[in-house]
């Protein structure tokens, strides 16, 4: 029995061979500056639709990408939000238990986790100094001083409390 394909899976192998698409698809859901489909530029305050794109004829892995206003298909597709790494408005096609934040590209994804581990690490290295109370930004983890002065301060305490005892 010889399987068919159907209509638009015959149009899309004779636009493009698969490879050229998928490299589109991954191209876009990285960077969001082409759409998925057309490989047209988009511009950086251009709304993006996010749909999964076919990047074999029959059935296989489908990559989530953006796409372009011309490019999006069906009628349902959830509210608008705000990207959380650019601010760009991006609609996805269907909702996830999964999804807390709204990407455009997995480059806004990262930018927005890298600045947010930043801010905890930062928050991290705000101590307060073990020999004078004074509040201070560590520039090690592992830190317990201001300063080499408290940072001896501190250990001639450590070393009477021992000896004195």
């Amino acid at each position: 029995m010889m399987r068919t394909l159907p209509a638009e899976h015959l149009r899309r192998a004779d636009d493009t061979d698969w490879a050229e698409r998928r490299r589109r698809a991954l191209e876009a859901a990285h960077t969001a500056t082409r759409c998925g489909e057309c490989a047209r530029q988009l511009a950086a305050e251009e709304p993006v639709w996010v749909t999964k794109i076919s990047v074999r004829p029959w059935a296989g892995p489908q990559w989530p990408a953006p796409v372009c206003r011309d490019c999006r298909r069906g009628e349902r597709w959830l509210p608008t939000t705000p990207c959380e790494g650019c601010g760009r408005d991006v609609t996805y096609r269907t909702p996830s238990s999964r999804r807390h934040h709204a990407f455009c590209s997995r480059r806004c994804a990262w930018r927005f986790y890298d600045r947010r581990r930043d801010e905890v690490l930062a928050l991290a290295r705000r101590k307060s100094c073990a020999a004078c109370a004074r509040p201070f930004t560590a520039t090690r983890r592992d830190a317990r001083t201001c300063s080499p002065a408290c940072r001896q301060r501190a250990y001639r305490t450590r070393l009477a409390g021992r000896c004195g005892s």
